[in-house]
């Protein structure tokens, strides 16, 4: 039984995408290369640009009826046919990578009909045949198909290009690993060594580089345990310090005195049990902390207040600068006021005293932060001083390439220097619109506000998942706009750059993508100015 039969159609058997726009270079991106197209056998590259054919540049890629006769597009075969093309007709590619241009020569070949001894359809060679599935989950046909799609997915730039979560595509991938296996016992051969190669081509791509961390590369996070130490530590000598020196004025806390009796306690201070955020309730618009109970008796915090505020602002503060995961339990220290009060608690009108909060603590134990609202604004938490000397990040200064901005961002969020990460985003926003025109607003202004989450989010996960980031990558810069002397604009410039987020797998330092991390990180400048990040992003 003859194995392989020609048809009369010829073409590269390569798979590609049209790439157009106004930033980029038209052409048709190599997604796949068949197993059996003889680009196999010459350097060209998944990833790789074709910009001409035979010496011929590629004009109209943007057009549908024009382009899907171009190489690896859907209509390759008829433009061929119409060409006269056949079976082994040299043909030159002209291809850019990595911003260079070079010819690969090739040549056609023409579309194989492949037979298994007994005379069945089959994707190689002596199998396997197309339609059976050898005990696995699908045929074989539509698990090449399926298989090779995703491949081409990945190993097209996948980490840069579509921001793939890498950990759950090299799970899902290992699980083709028993049919390949299968596949080279049963069905050796071309086909069966190509697709294992390929395989381990993928599975390296998703594990990603090794990279090797020393303890210097990992010291901050030994700075971390420190941080929340100190700062700890400061809290809980605060609040014994505070206690001692308001203990002319503290009461026992409970029994709550009754509202109608209030004028002996108006002024006095007490120490509250501590509260997490089921006591937290709203009422008529603004939200009470409540303690004490049915047969204690009531105090509330009006959290809306300048107090209140001033306490949640150190928290926050705190949050960001030492610990991102603090536990919402908080302890007060609170000076009962003239102002009886009824609200709302868990379905029952409730009346008590409302106080105003001294000072606070929060955390686990015995309290991790500390701060004395007694002293007026700057707000600090006890032990942010000592902290303060820790930081050791290298400025931010203005003559940094896009990678040494991003680089001083990586270590202010290691360090936990919030001010030097803030000054590394723009105070400005140029965008582009369809029409190609490019506006520019350098009136805008960054909320304090908008930090926050963000701020919290980096320094979670460097604390958490992440052990180190890296540079991977920086993209051409490209002019979004040149300079307009009559409108007063500046030229814009923006580049991309790519980062590693390496975390600990299997006892080795590999880089990750999913949700929790930012991989690619955009950057302008106007002029020749700095280079600043545009997006308010957590690393």
């Amino acid at each position: 039984m003859e194995l392989v039969k020609l048809d009369d159609s010829a073409k590269t058997h390569i798979r590609s995408e049209n790439v157009f726009g106004r930033f980029v270079r038209d052409g048709y991106r190599v997604t796949w290369i068949e197993w059996d197209s003889a680009f196999r056998e010459t350097d060209l590259q998944i990833g790789d640009l074709v910009v001409a054919l035979n010496g011929e540049a590629y004009t109209g890629v943007d057009d549908g009826n024009k382009n899907s006769s171009a190489v690896g597009m859907y209509g390759e075969g008829y433009f061929w046919e119409q060409k006269g093309g056949k079976e082994g007709d040299r043909i030159v590619l002209t291809v850019v990578r990595d911003g260079k241009e070079f010819d690969i020569e090739g040549q056609l070949r023409a579309h194989r009909f492949y037979y298994t001894a007994e005379g069945k359809t089959a994707i190689a060679p002596g199998g396997p045949e197309r339609m059976v599935n050898d005990g696995f989950s699908g045929p074989w046909s539509g698990w090449y198909e399926q298989t090779t799609k995703e491949w081409s997915y990945i190993l097209n730039d996948g980490w840069n290009r579509y921001n793939l979560n890498n950990r759950q595509k090299l799970a899902e991938q290992l699980e083709n690993e028993p049919r390949l296996q299968y596949l080279q016992d049963n069905y050796p051969g071309p086909f069966a060594d190509t697709m294992r190669a390929d395989y381990d081509r993928v599975i390296a791509y998703l594990r990603g580089k090794r990279y090797e961390l020393t303890e210097d590369d990992l010291a901050y996070r030994e700075l971390g345990e420190k941080r929340a130490q100190i700062a700890a530590e400061a809290a809980q000598t605060a609040w014994k310090n505070i206690l001692n020196e308001v203990s002319g004025e503290l009461i026992t806390t409970f029994p709550a005195p009754e509202p109608d009796k209030r004028e002996e306690v108006v002024g006095k201070i007490v120490e509250l049990p501590w509260m997490i955020p089921r006591q937290m309730v709203n009422d008529l618009g603004r939200t009470y902390g409540v303690f004490g109970g049915r047969y204690d008796g009531y105090y509330f915090i009006d959290l809306n207040t300048e107090q209140g505020r001033r306490f949640f602002d150190i928290y926050y503060h705190y949050r960001g600068l030492v610990n991102p995961n603090l536990r919402e339990r908080y302890g007060f220290l609170a000076r009962i006021l003239d102002e009886p009060r009824m609200i709302t608690y868990q379905g029952d009108a409730v009346t008590g005293l409302l106080v105003d909060i001294v000072a606070a603590r929060v955390g686990e134990g015995e309290g991790e932060m500390f701060t004395d609202l007694r002293n007026d604004p700057p707000d600090t938490f006890a032990g942010e001083e000592q902290l303060k000397a820790l930081v050791k990040v290298g400025e931010l200064s203005d003559d940094l390439p896009p990678e040494g901005v991003m680089e001083v961002v990586i270590r202010a969020v290691q360090q936990a220097d919030m001010e030097t990460w803030k000054k590394a985003f723009a105070d400005w926003r140029a965008w582009s619109r369809s029409n190609e025109e490019v506006y520019l607003n350098r009136a805008y202004t960054l909320p304090d506000h908008l930090f926050v989450s963000p701020w919290e989010q980096s320094r979670r996960v460097l604390l958490k998942e992440v052990y180190d980031s890296r540079i991977s990558k920086v993209s051409d810069v490209i002019t979004l706009a040149e300079e307009n002397a009559e409108l007063g604009t500046p030229r814009v410039q923006q580049v991309t750059v790519y980062v590693d987020h390496i975390g600990l797998f299997e006892g080795e330092y590999r880089p990750f993508n999913n949700i929790n991390v930012t991989r690619p990180w955009t950057l302008q400048r106007l002029g020749d100015g700095p280079w600043r990040i545009v997006d308010i992003r957590h690393l």
